[in-house]
């Protein structure tokens, strides 16, 4: 597996390339889901997120991202390119939540904020201390026990980030 991530349920998650495991307690997989792509190249899954509130979110290489709906048993593209006018976020390779349960994604121009339960969206680009533009993917993203977060990337080093304008 890429990655293995337990949900607010106990249910454990693991993701490799285009499908995503659920695995039970014996760790025996009781069902498996073949995300598709939106063209005939293959989705490649780069991250797996399961949120607060329930919510199991695929990061992908150029598919964009993924929620599973616990009604339908099914995951589902979340079409931000449409709800937001955006262009597709490439290489999703670490998601996370702030305390405010809005999702982080780490992506290759930078960061966006998602809050699925408000409509929200914002992208954001990282500036030095001469207020020079960083081109930066973002490969990790943690919330440290006083609810920061704290990026790391390629190339530039980490980022730890109190509070984000919204």
């Amino acid at each position: 597996y890429r990655s293995l991530n337990i949900d607010k349920f106990g249910v454990l998650w693991g993701l490799n390339k285009d499908v995503v495991y659920k695995i039970n307690e014996d760790f025996h997989i009781v069902k498996s889901y073949r995300l598709k792509s939106s063209d005939l190249s293959p989705l490649i899954g780069l991250c797996l997120f399961p949120d607060s509130k329930g919510c199991v979110w695929i990061g992908t290489v150029k598919d964009g991202l993924f929620r599973y709906n616990r009604a339908t048993d099914h995951f589902y593209k979340e079409n931000l390119v449409s709800m937001f006018k955006i262009n597709e976020i490439e290489n999703i390779g670490s998601i996370n939540e702030d305390k405010y349960d809005r999702l982080w994604i780490g992506h290759n121009s930078g960061l966006s904020v998602y809050d699925y339960n408000n409509s929200f969206f914002k992208n954001y680009m990282f500036e030095n201390s001469n207020n020079i533009t960083l081109n930066t993917t973002i490969t990790y993203i943690h919330k440290n026990r006083d609810l920061n977060m704290v990026l790391g990337t390629f190339f530039t080093g980490f980022f730890y980030v109190n509070e984000l304008d919204s």
